[in-house]
């Protein structure tokens, strides 16, 4: 056990950790506020008895006092240790190590077993774990406290920083990292899973976004801050390089004082916490690389996973946009959808002035000898083929005083105006929004990607514009116009659906519209721009911005999601790493054990590069020349088991790349890290 000893600087422990005293008052302060007045009618638990005991007894008593409570209060039952505190507060200590009461409740299924053990070794393990389930739920009931209402902080005495009511993290649960990280240098890799499943330890570590930062939900943006579990949001799946709406499986929220990474190009407006998960791309320059060799080039291949305060120098690529995974054509014809748009875009409401009521929608617009000609015949043939009655009027007269009076330099002498009028009755089988304006959400969430792209021409014809290259004229890039915040929002949704870059300008004193600036799709790569993602040229110093406000971040199965800041969109990572074993993967080699965790001495050798130290306790590693070599590890056997497929997609462990026998992040060669 854990032995302290305490002066008036710090508490100094026998296993080497030194706490000064202001960070162990400060956790003190938190502690005895927690167990004293939040949550009062909940009932209390401490499980890391040692630190907790130490650190509360150290700052609140003398010596002699401590050691007279420590003795009196404590009480045995089947080897497990009760210490009692003030009102519903008590701590739990089983055989001389803190017991973790979750964990239990899941240990007789999923016990780790060293390959050392013989069969008898094993047998006994499951009946201790089994034994040590039964007595923890037991001494719970016989203390009068309902096992499913417990709240516990963790390691609330070593955090310096945030202080909350968290599930286990990495830093919690160092013993199983260390054993994940070693059986998955071993090739282990059915074992390592087994372990951080068993553990459930899912790591947070405040890895949030800025409370100003939205996402984009199944019904249109909203605040990071504001999402609820199970609502929809679209998120990113790396290995399709396709985005799908997913439920929030879990919410993070917390206080947060401290510094945050601020990231800003013209496409990205990031402000997150300094270990925030970043999806890029990096460039690969080398010849003698092997993604050089492999693609015959230089460039961005890949994607990489990196912590917000740890960016790397030089050029890399950010995730912008990315089309929607490919959906059934909903039930509308393409001749509907068409003239849904051109309602939206050039449609009003026409009235029966003498009663006073709505009689129906018309969508006007202009024709002349050089523009328009084409737009007016389709909206005739779209209301044709749908069968819509609707009746058209033609007329030279609405421009006639412009020409008479002069006042204008433009010649409307050749101008035709178009009028087709849709009776009321006929409205409603459009599904339009009460404005007529409005984008329908319907048409957002149910139409496939074909469909969505037909309806998104229209309305660039309608309300938009296109830039032509003077000399090549190829479209350079588009915009849309819109006098509704919340209108030119659904065209920001409708783009990030079909793949496509957008940025917002809001009005000013030089336009009174939003303008939506969009980058679209293989028709413009002519530019040698990449249509998906945002190039940084990153500086060497990363720029951090003092913060004091709420942090928020979801958890989605595919990790990553879109998000907005300033009316600047994007694609970026979420609140949780996964399992322990997520977090230990998703990093690039070299640092994906040795910033993570304290692991045995032969998995910090590998982490560090190290290969001699490593060489005994490797079975892959192989000295030839005087020089190390080793195989991929992590191979992948020919068939699985329906217990180890489950176990595989349990807690968001499916997306990584074990079909390829390497663990590495999908769509990534290993060769990009060598």
């Amino acid at each position: 056990m854990t032995s302290y000893y305490i002066d008036p600087q710090a508490i100094y422990c026998s296993d080497g950790r030194v706490f000064s005293k202001p960070d162990a008052l400060n956790s003190v302060d938190l502690i005895f506020t927690w167990m004293l007045t939040d949550k009062p009618k909940e009932n209390k638990l401490l499980y890391d008895l040692d630190a907790c005991v130490a650190g509360l007894i150290s700052m609140t008593m003398s010596e002699a006092q401590a050691r007279e409570l420590y003795e009196k209060e404590k009480v045995y039952v089947n080897d497990f240790k009760i210490t009692y505190f003030p009102t519903r507060f008590f701590a739990i200590d089983g055989r001389g190590s803190f017991v973790n009461y979750g964990n239990m409740v899941r240990y007789k299924s999923d016990v780790h077993y060293s390959p050392d053990d013989t069969e008898e070794d094993k047998i006994n393990k499951a009946k201790e774990a089994e034994a040590i389930s039964v007595a923890a739920k037991g001494i719970l009931r016989e203390l009068g406290v309902d096992p499913q209402r417990i709240i516990s902080p963790v390691g609330a005495l070593v955090d310096k920083y945030v202080w909350s009511l968290r599930p286990p993290t990495v830093d919690d649960i160092p013993e199983e990292a260390g054993e994940i990280a070693y059986q998955t240098i071993k090739g282990n890799w059915l074992e390592a899973f087994s372990i951080g499943y068993w553990d459930e330890a899912y790591d947070y570590d405040i890895n949030c976004y800025s409370e100003d930062t939205e996402c984009l939900t199944y019904n249109g943006w909203k605040r990071v801050i504001d999402l609820e579990v199970d609502e929809e949001i679209l998120g990113f799946n790396k290995d399709t390089e396709k985005c799908r709406f997913q439920p929030v499986r879990k919410m993070h929220k917390s206080y947060y004082d401290g510094d945050m990474v601020s990231l800003k190009s013209r496409k990205v407006d990031l402000l997150v916490t300094q270990n925030h998960r970043i999806l890029l791309q990096h460039h690969v320059r080398s010849k003698m690389s092997r993604a050089y060799k492999e693609h015959g080039k230089g460039g961005y291949f890949g994607w990489s996973v990196c912590e917000a305060g740890k960016l790397p120098n030089g050029n890399y690529k950010l995730p912008i946009s990315f089309p929607i995974e490919e959906r059934n054509d909903y039930e509308i014809s393409d001749e509907e959808l068409k003239i849904i748009a051109w309602i939206n875009t050039e449609g009003s409401i026409y009235y029966n002035k003498k009663r006073d009521e709505i009689k129906g929608i018309a969508i006007k617009q202009t024709e002349s000898s050089e523009a328009n000609k084409s737009h007016c015949q389709e909206i005739e043939e779209c209301l044709g083929k749908i069968g819509r009655v609707y009746k058209h009027y033609i007329s030279q007269e609405l421009y006639a005083h412009l020409i008479k009076a002069g006042i204008n330099k433009v010649s409307y002498k050749d101008q035709i105006a178009h009028n087709f009028r849709i009776p009321l009755k006929h409205q409603s089988e459009l599904y339009l929004e009460d404005n007529i304006h409005f984008i329908p959400l319907w048409i957002l969430q149910k139409c496939s990607y074909r469909q969505l792209k037909i309806y998104f021409e229209t309305l660039i014809k309608g309300d938009g514009h296109r830039s032509l290259h003077e000399k090549t004229n190829h479209t350079i890039q588009l915009c849309y116009y819109s006098k509704l915040k919340e209108n030119a929002d659904r065209m920001g949704y409708l783009c990030h659906l079909l793949g496509y870059k957008v940025n917002f300008v809001n009005p000013n004193k030089h336009h009174v519209t939003y303008q939506v600036y969009i980058i679209a799709e293989k028709e413009y790569e002519w530019q040698k721009k990449d249509a998906h993602n945002e190039a940084i040229n990153y500086g060497d110093k990363t720029i951090l911005k003092p913060y004091k406000g709420m942090v928020s971040c979801p958890t989605i199965d595919d990790g990553y999601f879109v998000v907005r800041r300033n009316n600047k969109s994007y694609i970026c990572g979420n609140s949780a790493y996964g399992s322990v074993l997520s977090r230990l993967l998703d990093t690039r080699r070299g640092t994906w054990v040795e910033d993570i965790v304290m692991p045995k001495e032969a998995v910090y050798g590998f982490a560090s590069g190290n290969l001699e130290v490593t060489k005994p306790f490797h079975p892959f590693i192989m000295k030839e020349d005087d020089k190390y070599t080793y195989t991929p590890i992590g191979s992948r056997p020919d068939q699985l088991t329906k217990e180890q497929i489950d176990l595989l997609y349990k807690h968001d462990l499916g997306h990584f790349d074990i079909e390829r026998g390497w663990w590495w992040i999908p769509s990534t060669s290993k060769s990009n890290y060598e």
